[in-house]
């Protein structure tokens, strides 16, 4: 458990690499906190696995290549 009690913020994890990246920290100890744009059900099943692994996921819908949304966040 070499990221237990630590947080992670995953761009892009409802696919591919962001996606097992979101896997592999939950499985090593770590909330993870996950962004996605369009895809709904990727994202569904990314946040399942993270806490099927025990650990906490924080799913945020967002465009973080467009300024305007990420700046809404402040």
């Amino acid at each position: 458990m070499k990221l237990e009690g630590k947080r992670a913020l995953i761009t892009g994890a409802d696919s591919g690499i962001g996606w097992a990246t979101a896997i592999l920290f939950a499985q090593a100890g770590a909330d993870v906190a996950i962004t996605y744009n369009t895809d709904a059900a990727g994202i569904a099943e990314t946040a399942a696995r993270v806490e099927a692994a025990g650990r906490r996921a924080l799913v945020i819908q967002d465009d973080v290549g467009d300024p305007a949304s990420v700046s809404k966040r402040r």
